[in-house]
């Protein structure tokens, strides 16, 4: 117990190394720009016109975006680390159905089909964190795939142990093998995810909520899309009972 507390607190102090480096990375690019943008006008290199502002309103944008989403991260450390869910009886058929009509508009803009397929599945959870993490799967499935595309929501309940499984499936272009083992690892993205708007994000904070939830997350095998399963106990443990090895 006391090498795996060691080792844990090892991890985390790499962790927190890399991730100041990690956003020291997102940030200097728009950060650059917008200097550059501003040092060309100020010099008379350039004149302020209004596509130039266009362009340094964009990189606002996205340090805006990036903000946000470490907003989330972190208030799901926050969640992993202490007493932050408000547990109570709920339905995640519910929670799921919430979050699709809330994102349907998103889909119909972007000319995606959502199916849905949820079975009644009585938990002890946080709905409103729940509500995030199936917000957070669908708007990647949305995000990568491509225009008349669909997205597959299904929500199901083990009669034998009371779990529920969400799973988050679309017919997109897939993830690559060399990337799939690194998908909730945070502000990484795979070659073919460079070029689609984001920062990295919003796996690794389904991936905290869920695990503060008692559940897992997993990316499973699939003939052609990603599929997302996330299996939820009918009651969290306690973050204080014992350990069992």
């Amino acid at each position: 117990t006391f090498d795996a507390m060691a080792d844990r607190l090892q991890a985390n102090d790499v962790a927190r190394r890399n991730l100041a480096a990690d956003i020291a990375h997102e940030l200097r690019t728009p950060l650059t720009l917008l200097q550059g943008g501003c040092e060309e006008v100020i010099d008379g290199l350039s004149e302020p016109t209004v596509e130039h502002f266009v362009q340094m309103h964009d990189d606002v944008l996205r340090l805006r975006r990036l903000v946000d989403d470490l907003g989330a991260l972190a208030a799901a450390d926050a969640v992993l680390a202490g007493p932050g869910l408000d547990l109570q009886p709920c339905d995640l058929a519910d929670v799921a159905a919430t979050a699709i009509d809330a994102i349907q508009p998103l889909a119909d803009a972007n000319q995606h089909r959502v199916v849905r397929d949820l079975a009644p599945a009585a938990i002890v959870a946080d709905p409103v964190r729940l509500g995030q993490v199936v917000t957070n799967l669908l708007t990647n499935a949305i995000k990568f795939t491509p225009a008349g595309g669909t997205v597959h929501v299904s929500v199901h309940r083990d009669d034998a142990t009371g779990a529920a499984t969400l799973m988050v499936a679309d017919d997109g272009p897939g993830i690559p093998a060399a990337d799939r083992a690194h998908v909730f690892e945070r502000f990484y993205r795979g070659q073919a995810s460079r070029t689609t708007a984001g920062s990295g994000i919003g796996l690794a904070v389904v991936e905290q909520l869920v695990k503060a939830h008692g559940g897992t997350v997993v990316l499973l095998p699939a003939q052609e899309g990603a599929c997302f399963a996330v299996t939820l106990p009918a009651a969290p443990a306690s973050r204080y009972d014992p350990v069992v090895q």
